[in-house]
């Protein structure tokens, strides 16, 4: 996760959903392994390959992770975490409020998690409406429809969990539609 490797990661899944004998895109490091130091001026700063004069030395490679040395997260974990997801709503059907979940598991029902909500908003970001996913009955591999009862929104977030922590989620916002442009037509003579 070097730099900004993490970055493309979406299109490397994209590809393993494709050529499912395709691996690839490995996590090497998932901590930063920088060391706490001080500098000239007393500041305190996570130090690494080469801050110690140590020549040759591996650069940057040490502070590559996913988080950093305080497990904070770096912006690349949140993308790592939404591609790694076991379960994920492949699809919402926007006129009859039905949402297709896949559960990615490939040994355990999603009867394992806590359960699963929904929260739907409008234009402005404003709740609208939501509610509970119900019979979260499906197969290692499996494929479900699950209707969004009183589903009202522009946009929709639903959410799986598991030991109280949000395990996966996915996000759909309704698309634009333009409306016709009316215009009043005036006849010169």
């Amino acid at each position: 996760s070097m730099g900004n490797s993490m970055g493309n990661v979406r299109e490397y899944f994209d590809l393993y959903e494709k050529y499912p004998k395709l691996t690839g895109e490995f996590i090497w490091d998932f901590k930063d392994q920088g060391l706490l130091a001080n500098n000239s001026s007393g500041k305190q700063y996570w130090a690494y390959g080469g801050d110690f004069g140590d020549v040759p030395n591996s650069g940057n490679v040490n502070c590559n992770g996913v988080v950093d040395a305080l497990r904070n997260p770096h912006p690349g974990f949140y993308e790592v975490k939404h591609c790694y997801r076991p379960v994920h709503v492949e699809s919402f059907d926007w006129t009859t409020g039905v949402a297709t979940v896949s559960n990615g598991f490939l040994f355990t029902d999603l009867r394992t998690l806590d359960g699963a909500d929904w929260m739907a908003v409008d234009g402005s970001g404003q709740e609208t409406s939501r509610g509970a996913l119900g019979g979260l009955a499906l197969a290692p591999g499996g494929t479900k429809a699950f209707a969004l009862k009183g589903f009202v929104g522009e946009s929709v977030t639903i959410r799986f969990r598991r030991n109280g922590n949000v395990l996966a989620w996915d996000s759909f916002t309704k698309p634009f539609v333009p409306k016709p442009l009316q215009t009043s037509q005036t006849s010169q003579t």
